[in-house]
């Protein structure tokens, strides 16, 4: 199964209100979280970096959706973080459980 989670900034809420049900069912997980343009954006940095503590704590991997310049899907990116940026295109992020094989075809460096 997937969730879709676009929250505007309580993603790291929802998930953690369904942690019971992440645990048990394991499915993907998609994100949209909208981006901390500078870090002087401290509260949204902070969102940002309590969603990746959230997301690992439940056994899960984030990737960085990414995109060609037509907006066609390119592939997913590990990350460890979410980076600072401005850039609009870059709000999309899939999370999967330790040990998913399943985006071997679409990694991208």
């Amino acid at each position: 199964g997937v969730l879709k989670v676009d929250a505007e900034g309580i993603e790291g809420d929802i998930l953690e209100a369904a942690r019971s049900l992440l645990m048990s069912q394991h499915p993907a997980i998609l994100v949209e979280i909208l981006p901390a343009y500078s870090p002087d954006h401290r509260f949204r940095v902070g969102r940002q970096e309590r969603l990746v503590r959230v997301v690992q704590q439940l056994g899960y991997v984030l990737h960085e959706v990414v995109l060609n310049s037509d907006n066609s899907l390119r592939g997913v990116r590990r990350v460890e973080a979410i980076e600072v940026h401005a850039d609009p295109r870059r709000t999309d992020y899939l999370a999967l459980p330790v040990g998913d094989a399943t985006l071997a075809a679409v990694q991208v460096a």
